[in-house]
């Protein structure tokens, strides 16, 4: 049987993982957590809105097809000559999720990009994992930065950061119980150590700039509020 010139094939990666649907499923729509085990980019769960890829070998552009949150979502993915696309398929199992990828579209004279593909996705399912773990060490899972009280950086670093001076001080870095404290560290800590101390890191130093906004806002109520008593007395 001879292949036709409007076939086309398809390359899948299927993997049990032990986390719920939802967590994987911010793993595959968050701009930030994308760019930890794919690449850089600008995503936005929403259908239609188009998307750019960027790693060091080029870039590739992408639309939202579909999306129905924690179960499926698909997008085009268009580079070099190949117009495939790519759906993600979560489907809930005793243990955790099975998490199934597949990208299809690729033509007979495209063996190379099909080749690629293959390798490629094994890849970035690794790193999809190493996220999730990284994740996982943190008390609850992923943390929003919302749920917790930016003002209070005892508690932010506890909640973000629970074996912090453990290793921080294996490594012979000082003081981490405060914000400012890790912080301090970051530039001290060799990022080949342990990345996800850097992942916590930077969330700390996300607190601390809204905390210091915070604080900023809080000040200039007070200035306004001080000269409007001021204005009434006279």
């Amino acid at each position: 049987m001879t292949r036709t010139a409007t076939e086309t094939r398809s390359v899948s990666v299927e993997r049990e993982m032990p986390y719920p649907p939802e967590k994987i499923w911010r793993a595959l729509t968050q701009p930030h957590l994308i760019a930890e085990w794919l690449m850089k980019n600008d995503f936005k769960p929403v259908v239609d809105h188009r998307f750019n890829l960027s790693g060091d070998w080029g870039s590739v552009d992408c639309q939202v097809l579909a999306i129905e949150p924690n179960k499926t979502l698909s997008y085009t993915w268009s580079a070099m000559g190949l117009e495939s696309v790519v759906t993600w398929t979560l489907t809930p199992t005793r243990t955790g999720t099975c998490l199934r990828m597949e990208q299809s579209g690729f033509r007979p004279d495209q063996q190379q990009a099909y080749q690629g593909s293959k390798f490629g996705w094994q890849k970035f399912f690794a790193n999809i994992e190493q996220v999730l773990a990284r994740a996982a060490h943190f008390q609850g899972g992923f943390i929003e930065l919302e749920q917790l009280d930016s003002a209070d950086a005892p508690l932010a670093v506890d909640r973000l950061y629970p074996c912090g001076p453990r290793q921080l001080c294996r490594h012979g870095i000082g003081d981490t119980s405060s914000l400012g404290g890790l912080l301090t560290a970051a530039s001290a800590l060799p990022v080949a150590v342990d990345r996800a101390l850097h992942v916590r890191l930077a969330l700390c130093r996300q607190l601390a700039r809204r905390a210091t906004r915070r604080r900023a806002g809080v000040a200039t109520m007070s200035r306004v509020d001080s000269e409007k008593e001021v204005s009434v007395r006279k």
